[in-house]
């Protein structure tokens, strides 16, 4: 619980050093939540790492997709600020303590940080070609052209 409020609160800073305001910053907020939520959920049912970044990252992203449509906003400033959240700055950090240190655990630290970052980048892909084919298919049904 004490993840996801804190990944409320830090898409929340990083909303506000975008000057976000208003409904533009709480829904950045809960947007970055949402995406720990997701993340924290998917970690009970799976022991990969990436799972549950691809699942955190493809939710976040349709979600920002989608506020940036409904609040009339670059999709940049939802879902940067609701994915720093996610950064696995941990493994990073473990990673790169452990090789100074020449411990014999760095090559794991590293695949498992590798794929929790290739999991939000595949997440990130797949939530915005999911949006983008959602659209055509809404302008095709209406009768305009794409």
């Amino acid at each position: 619980m004490t993840g996801i409020i804190g990944a409320f609160f830090g898409a929340l800073g990083f909303g506000m050093m975008y000057h976000l305001e208003g409904k533009k910053l709480l829904c950045t907020a809960l947007c970055g939540a949402l995406g720990q939520l997701v993340c924290v959920w998917m970690r009970l049912y799976t022991s990969s790492p990436m799972a549950p970044m691809l699942a955190a990252a493809f939710c976040v992203t349709v979600l920002a997709q989608t506020l940036a449509r409904t609040l009339k906003a670059p999709v940049t400033v939802f879902l940067v600020c609701a994915l720093i959240p996610l950064v696995p700055g941990k493994g990073i950090y473990q990673t790169l303590l452990c090789g100074l240190c020449e411990d014999g655990n760095t090559l794991h630290l590293a695949s498992v940080t590798l794929l929790e970052a290739g999991g939000i980048v595949a997440g990130c892909a797949l939530g915005s070609g999911v949006v983008s084919h959602v659209d055509a298919w809404r302008k095709r049904k209406r009768g305009l052209n794409v």
